[in-house]
């Protein structure tokens, strides 16, 4: 259904009000352009095509208004013609819900313009007329008095004409490289590739009908999904699924890395940066989107003390006009954002957690179907249940629904260039060949040590009654580039009591792989010393962050940071103390469960050192067998 975007409804409404104003007949071409100056977007466009001024021509305009003759505006002779023009105008008013203007409002030279920008939406494909196909419509059929105007004020009807062309399309040529419009990567007849995160979008949706404040950052970690989600909403805006108040928005993209590449020279980001935010000023229907929003932080910076984009951003989002979507992962954010308290607080932040195993596939249906539209080649439920597992155990630094989705990709691939029509397990596994020749050629040693390092961390987090906030869904000890081994966690609803008891079990957990492997051998791995520096880590915050240890530190903090130096010589020995016991504490609760469990230990490192992997339900089945031996 073709209907005026939201921008034209509300043109045309002001139009009907300066023609009152200005005690004229009817609404004609001048009283719809001088509406039109309202808006940011068009007066920018006339301030590009004048040699005087936006106010001047401005002037202009109201000086005809003022002696026009409202006569030469009057109605046409009645024709079958002029019937077909009203009725299709009707039909766009009615679409476009507005009841407070009727056909008798306009000439009917303006009312055919207005049926014409509806021709230029409609080959377009699209189905909302925008304010510039109104205006390129309006000023192609300027009359002889209105076209002095332009004339007198020295604005170029063609640059006009050129600009709402590209504004509807494209992006001014001095941002095109390091900007794009997201809308034009959807179609309104496109299915939204991306389901799910609803609640994560309502919340930004939320945010952006604020009145101050409209700016959100999206914190999660590598492969959640923070981009899809921007995707996802600018979908919702391409197919109308969104708010009424963003229907005729656009979502621009900025890549931070090209908007500073190659500006060597003083003053060349600067030019940059003033670029991207004028055009932001000058569109108020506009949500910029920023991918790894981390790097404003210093971007641009110089020895000559130029300004970094974060510092140029600043008033555009202090002010009440901007819409700004950032992603980053968290670590990035505490490091960037978390010093930068006059930044922080210009944006709502929305965590975007990693999807559950469960949640993957229902996430993930109409990018299967898309994926197996583009390859030709088939997929079924299991066999992306089987793809899920993999993904996890061999990309576990990648986080869900990227690592499942780039291994359907990939084993979609594989299929297609065997010739086969649809994927099979082998066809999965072929994508870890390396992996498991690795696994084939360790010694019993190194497989049985990773074994007890992995089946270690698993029976702490089982035999723990602290740590239901996770769950165990595989263990692997197949060798990548990254880990020899892995325990695969989905996290649950369950709220951790967050007391030293859950402390002290969360880093028992770290520290079970190493436990588990003394029970094979004197020596460590790479992997038991990594669990070691996250458990002395978590000690450290559990002393000095949480204020959580027994006598020194309790009911109080220790920062270390620009404002605030509380650590001295003594205070850090005192601290290092604190952690020792903590970690003793946490390694003996370790050792207790697993000398308790040692007859399961075996059973386990026993099976997956023939397996390489095993999932939930495996774990499950030989843990309940051994329970109910034992009891």
């Amino acid at each position: 259904m073709l209907k005026y975007s939201k921008s034209v409804v509300r043109l045309l409404k002001r139009a009907k009000d300066i023609t009152q104003e200005y005690e004229q007949e009817k609404i004609f071409d001048l009283c719809v352009i001088l509406a039109g100056l309202e808006e940011k977007s068009f007066n920018r466009v006339i301030s590009l095509a004048t040699h005087t001024s936006v106010e001047k021509f401005k002037d202009y305009i109201i000086n005809v208004l003022n002696t026009y003759d409202p006569i030469s505006c009057g109605e046409a002779e009645e024709s079958k013609e002029n019937r077909e023009v009203k009725k299709e105008f009707r039909e766009l008013l009615k679409n476009s819900g507005i009841s407070s203007l009727k056909t008798e409002d306009f000439c009917e030279e303006l009312m055919e313009a207005l049926n014409y920008a509806g021709y230029i939406a409609e080959e377009e494909q699209r189905e909302e007329i925008t304010l510039f196909d109104v205006v390129y419509a309006v000023i192609v059929q300027l009359d002889h008095q209105s076209r002095k105007v332009f004339d007198y004020s020295q604005t170029s009807i063609d640059r006009v004409k050129e600009l709402c062309t590209e504004t509807n399309a494209t992006l001014p040529k001095n941002i095109q490289g390091f900007a794009k419009i997201l809308n034009q990567d959807f179609s309104k007849k496109q299915k939204c590739a991306i389901l799910g995160r609803d609640e994560e979008v309502k919340q930004i949706w939320k945010t952006l009908l604020k009145r101050t404040k409209r700016n959100v950052i999206l914190i999660g970690e590598p492969g959640v999904g923070k981009s899809s989600i921007v995707y996802k909403l600018t979908s919702d805006i391409v197919s109308g699924n969104c708010p009424e108040e963003f229907k005729d928005f656009i979502v621009v993209s900025l890549d931070v890395n090209s908007l500073i590449a190659g500006t060597k020279y003083r003053g060349e980001a600067e030019e940059r940066f003033k670029a991207i935010i004028e055009y932001v000023e000058q569109n108020e229907n506009l949500i910029l989107f920023v991918d790894e929003i981390h790097m404003i932080v210093g971007a641009g910076e110089t020895r000559e003390g130029n300004q970094d984009f974060s510092n140029a951003l600043k008033p555009l989002l202090a002010g009440n006009g901007s819409r700004v979507i950032g992603a980053t992962t968290r670590e990035e954010y505490e490091r960037t954002f978390g010093r930068e308290g006059a930044l922080r607080r210009r944006f709502h932040t929305i965590t975007v957690q990693e999807p559950t195993t469960e949640e993957v596939y229902p996430m993930l249906k109409e990018s299967i179907k898309q994926l197996e539209k583009f390859h030709g080649v088939s997929i079924s439920r299991k066999m992306v249940d089987f793809i899920i597992l993999n993904s996890s155990c061999f990309n576990y630094n990648i986080a869900n629904p990227d690592r499942t989705k780039d291994l359907i990709d990939l084993s979609m691939a594989t299929a297609k260039v065997e010739g086969k029509d649809r994927v099979t397990r082998a066809m999965v596994l072929k994508n870890f060949e390396g992996n498991f020749k690795k696994f084939r050629r360790m010694s019993e040693s190194q497989i049985k040590s990773t074994a007890y390092h992995e089946m270690g961390h698993y029976l702490v987090w089982r035999f723990s009654d602290q740590l239901s906030d996770r769950k165990v869904v595989a263990v692997s000890i197949i060798p990548t580039d990254y880990y020899m081994g892995v325990n695969v966690f989905d996290v649950t609803d369950n709220i951790n009591s967050g007391d030293m008891q859950y402390f002290i079990d969360r880093i028992a957990m770290d520290l079970a792989g190493r436990v588990g492997e003394k029970f094979y051998t004197d020596t460590f791995s790479a992997g038991a010393s990594s669990d070691l520096q996250k458990a002395t880590k978590l000690a450290y915050n559990v002393v000095a962050k949480y204020g959580m240890a027994d006598k020194f530190g309790k009911n109080r903090i220790y920062l270390q940071d620009a404002n605030y130096q509380m650590q001295t010589n003594e205070t850090i020995n005192s601290i290092n103390r604190e952690i020792d016991k903590i970690i003793r504490k946490a390694y003996d609760r370790a050792e207790q469960i697993l000398k308790r469990h040692r007859e399961l230990l075996d059973k386990l490192v026993d099976i997956i050192s023939n397996q390489g992997i095993m999932n939930e339900k495996e774990l499950e089945a030989v843990v309940n067998n051994y329970t109910e031996i034992k009891a």
